[in-house]
């Protein structure tokens, strides 16, 4: 579907999710919400992704609530 003619794919998910997707080479860009909260514990996002993925940052922005989004370029 990548190498197909016609506009980005946008998947939203989870952990398993995207280690699928990042272990398949077929992200191309991430969009994190960082929110404002420690809980101490629970599922790592990018914990089952192997080897590295360089990131490049492209854009940086504050949401409500003290939230922000960050929009990376997968290298």
């Amino acid at each position: 579907m990548k190498q197909q003619p016609g506009k980005h794919i946008h998947a939203v998910g989870g952990a398993s999710l995207v280690s699928t997707l990042m272990n398949g080479h077929l992200v191309d860009q991430l969009r994190l919400t960082v929110h404002p909260l420690v809980l101490g514990k629970g599922k790592a996002l990018f914990k089952d992704v192997e080897g590295r993925h360089r990131l490049e940052l492209l854009e940086t922005r504050p949401l409500a609530g003290g939230r922000v989004s960050l929009t990376y370029d997968v290298a």
